[in-house]
């Protein structure tokens, strides 16, 4: 699979600012076009002038947690055809469930491994075309990924 993802609307959403700087330019490398949000609040203004494919989202923040802010675009019709994606420190098998059951496209876990995550990247992207071309069927296991799973820090591109 290519490693593609130019041109890919992400909103990147996490209170930390290195972790939003590390991915925001991480994904500029491999062409990404990038928004960032430093709170659930902002992303919830920022969502619909910046319309992204792909929302990464902080479940641990203060005021606004990631689930809320999940529950919130997922209740707009026009994010209906955005993957959103959990992004977590938490890596216990309950914690993944959680984010299941809650209904997100996937999960990545912090520290993260670059390839996989550029790799999931792709997929989710094209769920995301799919979705909006009016594909009903569009999922993650469609395209060879069950969009769960833990990645871990390295700096390999």
């Amino acid at each position: 699979m290519p490693m593609d993802i130019s041109g890919l609307r992400v909103l990147i959403v996490d209170d930390e600012p290195d972790n939003r700087q590390l991915l925001a330019e991480l994904l500029g490398f491999y062409g990404a076009v990038v928004a960032e949000a430093k709170s659930g609040r902002e992303a919830l203004e920022m969502a619909k002038p910046f319309n992204p494919e792909l929302v990464l989202l902080d479940l641990a923040m203060p005021e606004i947690d990631g689930f809320e802010v999940y529950r919130k675009l997922r209740a707009m019709p026009e994010f209906d055809h955005v993957v959103i994606v959990a992004l977590t420190a938490l890596a216990m098998p309950e914690d993944a469930r959680e984010v299941q059951e809650a209904g997100f496209d996937g999960y990545i876990t912090k520290p993260f491994r670059v390839r996989e995550l550029v790799r999931r990247l792709v997929a989710w992207q094209d769920i995301s075309r799919e979705r909006l071309s009016g594909s009903t069927t569009a999922s993650l296991q469609e395209s060879g990924d069950d969009g769960q799973g833990q990645l871990e820090s390295t700096t390999d591109r």
